[in-house]
């Protein structure tokens, strides 16, 4: 039987308000079940930087049906990469190696294929992506903490995520070069899309929205996904692909009853090798989508860059591990987000 001292000591901290969750408890919980760590190791250093305790690849494997990408507390977006849809994986294998691109909305643990609505595919050849395709990971380039995640592709491009509640952020940093694509797929989802829609806005706004299937098999009633996105910049070139997966340059919106569809915008990266998007969601109203990214990554009318949106993920990730003083060996920190 293990000693009292096995433990590390959990303090609840005091910050005046009422407890709105029961999330800092159930980390504190996983922290003081750490296993395998010495009963006289000492305290490490007090960690200013709690979201970097997290390690969101835990439960990816082995049905644990976890994903890892960025989401926020009580987060409507989960900005995630996908590379599998089957109920032993439902929407990521940390073992694959691949991706087909990263959706908005996963559902962590279900079980069952679900979600996974808008993927976003980053592709350098002269012809976009227009399906689903995977493209390997460079070995040892994906990295994760609470509220962000990174990856660089074999294509030499490197994808950043974070989020707002209700916003994807990404940032891709592509080679130098003329053809770096961006896909937007709304024709193909982690369960069964049917009828979509995507229309060119204007310079450097992307709309529309999917009917994706229900919960796990329990349902097939669709459920409507609203999008609104927006770019830092205005693209080379835009265009459309339909049913049959085909790419028309400059067609500018496209709207299926079911199956393929999606927008491409292709940017020049010949000098200016980041481009960044913000994706606002809704359940309700492409308006509802346009006003929750206005409303959430802008700033007196501009959009707010990558590292700012990530910052305050950060930021809120913090002050909810931060309900509870944990002082233990860095070992015994362990904070298990499938919790």
């Amino acid at each position: 039987m293990s000693s009292p001292h096995d433990s590390p000591a959990v303090r609840p901290r005091s910050l005046g308000r009422p407890r709105r969750s029961r999330l800092a408890p159930a980390m504190a919980v996983a922290a003081a079940l750490a296993i395998g760590t010495p009963a006289e190791a000492s305290a490490g250093p007090a960690v200013t930087d709690l979201s970097s305790e997290v390690n969101p690849f835990v439960g990816t494997e082995s049905e644990g049906n976890a994903f890892p990408g960025a989401t926020l507390p009580f987060g409507m977006v989960q900005l995630s990469p996908d590379n599998t849809n089957t109920y032993g994986s439902t929407s990521y294998s940390n073992n694959a190696g691949r991706v087909w691109g990263f959706s908005h909305r996963h559902v962590n643990s279900a079980g069952c294929a679900a979600a996974g609505e808008l993927l976003v595919s980053p592709s350098t050849t002269a012809t976009p992506t227009t399906s689903r395709r995977y493209t390997s990971i460079q070995s040892g380039s994906e990295s994760a903490t609470a509220g962000y995640y990174a990856v660089t592709l074999d294509n030499d491009v490197k994808v950043d995520l974070s989020a707002t509640t209700r916003v994807g952020a990404h940032r891709y940093t592509f080679p130098a070069g003329t053809t770096s694509n961006l896909s937007f797929n709304t024709g193909q989802t982690l369960r069964t899309a049917g009828a979509s829609s995507v229309s060119w806005v204007d310079g450097t706004t992307l709309e529309g929205w999917i009917d994706n299937g229900g919960f796990c098999s329990g349902s097939e009633k669709k459920s409507r996904y609203f999008f609104s996105a927006t770019f830092d910049r205005a693209p080379l070139s835009t265009g459309t692909w339909g049913t049959n997966a085909q790419f028309f340059v400059d067609r500018n919106s496209s709207e299926v009853t079911d199956g393929n569809n999606g927008f491409v915008a292709t940017f020049d990266t010949t000098t200016d090798r980041d481009v960044e998007v913000s994706v606002g969601v809704s359940y309700v109203s492409v308006e509802g989508a346009r006003g929750n990214r206005i409303a959430e990554a802008t700033a007196d009318g501009a959009r707010v860059p990558f590292d700012q949106i990530r910052a305050k993920a950060r930021d809120a990730w913090n002050a909810e591990l931060g309900r509870f003083d944990i002082t233990a060996s860095a070992e015994q920190r362990k904070i298990y987000p499938a919790v």
